[in-house]
């Protein structure tokens, strides 16, 4: 996973194959709250409704993956 912070915006990347959405949602999570706890240890505010997740790759295995709820906190 890669990691990408701005003043005002964090950014997180990862590639997977379409076989291990599961698991890359499950990584997701995990990361969303060590940047949450980091965040408040840091006196700053984390907004999960500003969270936006893209699926990025062709239209078939885009069409594959079949996770539409990712949990946010």
């Amino acid at each position: 996973m890669k990691l990408h912070q701005y003043a005002d915006d964090s950014q997180m990347y990862m590639s997977i194959t379409v076989c291990n959405t599961t698991a890359a949602v499950q990584t997701f999570t995990v990361c969303i709250v060590d940047m949450n706890a980091w965040m408040l240890a840091s006196r700053l505010r984390f907004n999960p409704a500003k969270i936006q997740v893209m699926w990025l790759g062709s239209s078939q295995l885009v069409s594959q993956i079949d996770i539409r709820d990712i949990p946010v906190l």
